[in-house]
């Protein structure tokens, strides 16, 4: 009778232990989809989180792209300005230059009274040049071949000089003609446009210069 009852708890006692173990199973089983559910959940908002951190870093770059163009916009904009200035004061001076040396032709124009000389007459003033022409607001760019190019229907030209002032152009030049006739056209010339430089020149006749003659080489 003991062993009957021994052996009967026995089978109870596994009974209850597969119970348990079902029952654990079943929990197990039951608790595993929530499990899923919340790592598949933390997993996609981690995917969004690094997405997101992707997609700010791309902003911050090209924000920084931008600022870099812009600066360097802004540095060529005012690289552009300064030259514009410069030009625009260089301009400014040389058409101050151009107005002073127009002024100072026409002030060259008013009638001066000169000794009559007979330039057939060896003891008159040996610096008169009888086809010699002064003229006055030339630029101060222009060349001894510029000169020429200008006079060049006026007839033969024996020279040009054109007079510097402390080293530099002055915008006069003094130039002597061959014949007569060329010397009349060349007074025909008197505030006429030279080229297309958009100022006039003063042209007088008859200048009173000492010949100079040129270095070997020499283009002015």
């Amino acid at each position: 009778k003991d062993a009957e009852e021994a052996a009967k708890t026995k089978a109870d006692q596994e009974v209850a232990k597969r119970k348990v173990e079902e029952a654990t199973k079943t929990k197990a089983t039951e608790e595993d989809p929530k499990e899923e559910a919340e790592e598949a959940a933390e997993k996609k908002e981690k995917k969004a989180a690094k997405k997101k951190e992707k997609e700010e870093k791309k902003i911050k770059k090209q924000e920084k792209k931008a600022a870099k163009k812009e600066k360097k916009e802004k540095k060529k904009e005012k690289k552009a300005k300064k030259k514009a200035d410069e030009e625009d004061t260089e301009a400014e001076e040389v058409q101050k230059r151009q107005r002073n040396g127009a002024e100072e032709g026409d002030e060259g124009e008013r009638p001066v009274k000169k000794k009559k000389v007979d330039s057939n007459d060896d003891k008159g003033n040996k610096n008169y040049i009888k086809n010699s022409i002064h003229v006055n607001g030339l630029p101060y760019s222009a060349t001894e071949a510029d000169v020429r190019e200008f006079f060049k229907d006026c007839g033969s030209i024996l020279s040009v000089q054109l007079q510097l002032r402390n080293g530099m152009s002055s915008g006069r030049a003094v130039i002597d003609f061959e014949t007569t006739d060329g010397f009349a056209k060349a007074k025909k010339l008197n505030r006429k446009n030279f080229g297309d430089s958009g100022r006039y020149v003063i042209v007088q006749g008859n200048a009173t210069h000492t010949p100079l003659k040129k270095n070997e080489g020499c283009k002015t």
